[in-house]
């Protein structure tokens, strides 16, 4: 993540996306994202951090479309940032954001599930069971 590059080389992104015919919604919302990066410039050490800050500062929990967009646009910002990847409309994701409900879970809880899981797959459940269960 380098925001001082990042601050030189934007526009050469922008341009490319107006270009190649990217809509206004999907350009609009690099450049919101872009000028949130640099109106915080320092207090985010990765783009995951960024984006895990914005969303829980924005209130914006759970799978929603917003969240879906959000996420392109910190995705299309970091590939050109840090792979030299211009947008092609395919999926690119260098990491992923989203995380497992499981690592949220209190300690105590996660230790009854972990014991349930064992328990589960010794009288042979099946994976599917135990996700349900």
């Amino acid at each position: 993540m380098d925001i001082k590059k990042l601050k030189k080389t934007h526009p050469q992104l922008l341009e490319y996306m107006k270009a190649n015919g990217f809509g206004s919604v999907a350009i609009g919302g690099v450049r919101v994202m872009l000028r949130r990066l640099f109106d915080y410039e320092g207090k985010y050490t990765s783009y995951n951090d960024f984006y895990k800050k914005f969303i829980s500062r924005e209130g914006l929990e759970g799978s929603t479309r917003r969240l879906c967009y959000y996420r392109t646009s910190v995705r299309t910002i970091q590939g050109f940032d840090e792979f030299n990847h211009f947008p092609n409309r395919l999926k690119f994701a260098p990491v992923q954001y989203r995380e497992c409900s499981y690592n949220h879970l209190n300690p105590t809880f996660k230790g009854i599930v972990d014991h349930y899981k064992q328990v589960a797959s010794k009288e042979c459940k099946s994976e599917k069971s135990i996700r349900v269960e």
